[in-house]
């Protein structure tokens, strides 16, 4: 290996914006490369990713493009910490939400140990001033200009401390920069850097732990005048704060009184191409092959056309001067030189078909470990990795120090034995940006990514914020799939957690799978209120729209869409709406008690034979048992008041039709049952009109019941658009997703749980929903869901397998809804699998 003759030294020398300043005049445009999902993309959505990340990189028209791959290992502890931060409750029910969790914490630490991975790519790209020529003025200017630079340049040589850069200069660049990013961010949603993230990658080299991009602290001396810039050399030294110790094949980092072993390796050979798409993501693979953080970067540099024919041909020379000489001593020069010739023949014939560019690729990759023997044990795990596609990486010997600061931003490629010569597909073909992971980092703990084991975190307020990088900007969820999926407990979960966070909840039960909460989450009754509606004569009138709603538009409207759902009357029946309409606006306006028994009397006391049809139509629901809920007289002033924190609307006798039944075959019981759903859905109008500030939680289970019929269609649409600018989530939990409605309805859904289902079709309208590219092998993924797994579309637009876990027993029982077993060890035995399987995943992983 031919060593190189550099100096190992910090690559650059100032920061500004998202401009990296390094040696030899070499500037770079760093940007953060957005993550996408790639869990569950099709052909052709990894077809048109890939043709994306080959635009990126030639439009950049740039020599030298470098994309750094950082997995950086946070403690469970820092991201409890953080999610203890965004709880708003008070009092007592704060103490519970941190006892909670503390309790999440040591479970995971007893499953990951302290730490968890995340992972970010960057992109950096060469800027490069152009040579304009020709005018007088402006080549005055540009000698001007370089002289001055070479003036500055050499003060701070003699004179050291310091380094002077002409404002001209940096404002050149920067216009250079607005350019290229005008070009390339049509592909991606490329974020700017800042010099906190450089500061943030530099520290994470140099083995800095615990530390997040929000936490790094950046305050640099350099000062600007009204034509120059001062930077001062000891910023940039201050970062590389470690002492290093140099080996053979690795270095020793010392951070106060913590030592880290890390060695650098490089891509040495490929022996075969690399089949796209679903076999060549090594850096979408490696994030659940591999469970420790490695570091990588990609240098690529531009060979055009014209210099890569020129390589090819005199490759093909070389190749055949080996042939001829083998054959002219009468030896057999063997198959690899003959495959060589071949494979040479046919780039030169690709390059001068397509005019394309090649490109010089470097790939390095950094390992770490708390010890020598942990190092090399993740040594071999990654070669091991890598030889599974034919890429073999050896440890260079003598450059790991050049190695460690090429690792740095504005670094360059330092050895050159170490190169492959690819086209722009192949580099498109890594993975690049691809990820696993689920969530939003901290909140509420809602389980693990199945395929990764990494416990997933989100934050169902946060979409609705506007935050950068989300995909939505709606509350509503749907939990959508199957009987005994699981739709019912994460609905629980998602409703508890968001109360001890500080939010107020609604839930309509129509099943009363929820009467025991108070039993057995003791320390949670002071803040539940559970309200049993059932036919006793109490609860006469109990739901009548005009008790339920405190405006008066909302009593008649909700008057209104009941009385036409049950007797079928439409808007644009001329004879029957207006004579309805007419009833409901007079009991309406009656100074005292007021009813649906009312609207009743009025269309009797109406002289037309239609009105006394219509008046005997609606009398007959009267006689159902559970009519007495919707039918009052005005007496019972009782009315619904959940004012406590957590509000459970327990409603029984309620006779729901199956989901297959057409709504025109629902019978009366069934029709009046929808009628009482879709009261009390509308009365969650009223609970979200609470507190802006103040997020709210509401749950709808078995909305599909009234989400069939037209009345119930208008009013989801009415609560997902009250929801967002009320600050509250609606959770529809269906059967369906063509339950959700027209596809302006669904695209206002932001998180989505698809469980297992069976029907095929149904799969195939899910996956659609979620954006997902239907195919026979997703398909599968979602037939074959265990319970408590469910598809997981989270507000950034990833989507993976989430495992749900409640974590705690009390939980487990409280919100099980499985019919009780004989004998409670088998709930035990279940529990207990559910951490086996999680382990056994963990340690797979």
């Amino acid at each position: 290996m031919r060593l190189p003759k550099l100096v190992p030294k910090i690559p650059f020398y100032y920061l500004e914006d998202n401009l990296v300043f390094g040696e030899e005049d070499r500037v770079y445009a760093y940007y953060e490369f957005p993550m996408y999902s790639y869990s569950f993309v099709g052909e052709d959505q990894a077809y048109q990713l890939q043709q994306a990340i080959m635009r990126l990189i030639r439009q950049s028209h740039s020599s030298h493009v470098r994309f750094f791959f950082c997995t950086n290992e946070e403690k469970i502890e820092k991201t409890i910490k953080a999610s203890k931060e965004l709880v708003r409750s008070k009092g007592e029910l704060k103490t519970i939400a941190y006892q909670h969790l503390e309790g999440v914490q040591h479970i995971l630490e007893e499953l990951h140990g302290k730490y968890i991975q995340n992972v970010c790519w960057y992109v950096g790209i060469e800027l490069v001033l152009e040579e304009i020529a020709p005018k007088e003025a402006h080549w005055l200017k540009e000698f001007r200009i370089a002289a001055k630079d070479f003036f500055l340049r050499s003060n701070a040589r003699l004179f050291g401390d310091f380094e002077t850069i002409p404002n001209e200069k940096i404002q050149r660049y920067k216009r250079l920069e607005n350019l290229l990013y005008n070009r390339i961010s049509k592909y991606f949603r490329l974020r700017k850097t800042t010099p906190e993230d450089m500061v943030f990658l530099v520290e994470h080299l140099e083995g800095k732990k615990e530390q997040s991009l929000d936490e790094v602290m950046y305050r640099p001396n350099s000062f600007k005048e009204e034509t120059n810039t001062y930077t001062y050399h000891y910023d940039v030294l201050n970062l590389a704060s470690a002492g290093i110790t140099e080996k053979k094949n690795y270095l020793i980092l010392e951070q106060g009184t913590e030592k880290e072993y890390i060695t650098y390796l490089s891509l040495s050979r490929m022996t075969r191409d690399l089949v796209f798409p679903f076999q060549s993501e090594i850096y979408y693979f490696l994030q659940s092959e591999l469970d420790f953080p490695i570091d990588s970067w990609l240098d690529v540099n531009l060979l055009d056309n014209r210099l890569a024919l020129a390589k090819v041909r005199g490759k093909k020379s070389d190749l055949s001067d080996i042939y001829e000489s083998g054959m002219s001593v009468g030896k057999d020069v063997g198959n690899n030189v003959r495959e060589a010739y071949q494979s040479a023949n046919e780039l030169e014939q690709k390059l001068e078909d397509t005019r394309e560019d090649l490109y010089v690729l470097s790939l390095n990759v950094r390992v770490s470990g708390k010890t020598y023997d942990e190092m090399l044990k993740r040594v071999s795990d990654v070669r091991n990795f890598f030889d599974v596609y034919s890429m073999y990486l050896e440890v260079p010997c003598n450059v790991q120090l050049l190695l460690h600061f090429g690792s740095y931003p504005a670094g360059r490629r330092v050895i050159e034995d170490y190169r492959q010569y690819v086209g722009a597909e192949f580099i498109a073909s890594l993975g690049i940006g691809a990820t696993q992971q689920l969530g939003d980092g901290c909140g509420i703990p809602i389980g693990f990514n199945a395929e990764t084991g990494i416990p997933v975190f989100i934050q169902p307020w946060l979409a609705a914020q506007g935050i950068k990088g989300t995909v939505t900007n709606t509350l509503a969820k749907a939990l959508i799939g199957s009987l005994g999926g699981g739709k019912s407990l994460t609905e629980n979960l998602l409703l508890f957690w968001s109360v001890l966070f500080g939010a107020l909840a609604f839930c309509i039960d129509p099943k009363s799978e929820r009467s025991n909460w108070s039993e057995d989450l003791p320390y949670f009754a002071p803040y539940l209120k559970t309200v049993n509606i059932t036919s006793e004569k109490e609860n006469i009138g109990l739901l009548d729209p005009f008790q339920l709603m405190r405006r008066k538009k909302d009593q008649e409207s909700l008057a209104l869409d009941v009385l036409t759902y049950i007797t079928g009357v439409s808007i644009r029946d001329e004879d029957r709406f207006p004579l309805l309409q007419r009833a409901v606006k007079t009991v309406s306006d009656f100074e005292g008690t007021k009813g649906l028994l009312l609207v009743i009397q009025e269309l009797y006391a109406q002289e037309a034979a239609i009105a006394q049809r219509l008046a005997k139509h609606i009398e007959s629901f009267k006689e159902l048992s559970i009519a007495g809920l919707l039918f009052g007289d005005g007496t019972n002033q009782q009315g619904l008041n959940l004012d406590a924190k957590c509000n459970l609307a327990l409603v029984q006798d309620l006779t729901l039709p199956d989901n297959e039944t057409v709504p025109e075959d629902y019978n009366s019981s069934e029709i009046l049952s929808i009628a009482i759903m879709m009261s009390l859905a509308t009365y969650a109008l009223d609970f979200i009109k609470q507190n802006r500030k103040i997020y709210k939680a509401v749950g709808l289970d078995e909305s599909w019941a009234w989400l069939n019929v037209a009345q119930g269609k208008i009013l989801g649409d009415k609560l997902v658009r009250e929801g967002r600018s009320r600050n509250a989530g609606i959770d529809f939990s269906t059967q369906n997703t063509d339950d959700l409605g027209d596809e302006k309805m669904r695209s206002k859904i932001g998180l989505k749980f698809i469980f297992r289902s069976n029907d095929r079709e149904e799969i195939t309208k899910a996956l659609s929903f979620c954006g997902i590219s239907v195919t026979e092998e997703n398909i599968q993924r979602v037939k074959n869901l265990e319970n408590g797994e469910c598809l997981f579309c989270d507000i950034h637009g990833n989507i993976g397998i989430l495992y749900v876990y409640y974590w705690f027993e009390d939980l487990f029982h409280a919100f099980d809804t499985r019919p009780p077993m004989e004998e409670t060890y088998e709930e035990e035995e279940y529990k207990d699998e559910i951490l086996e399987k999680l382990v056994e995943e963990i340690e797979v992983n």
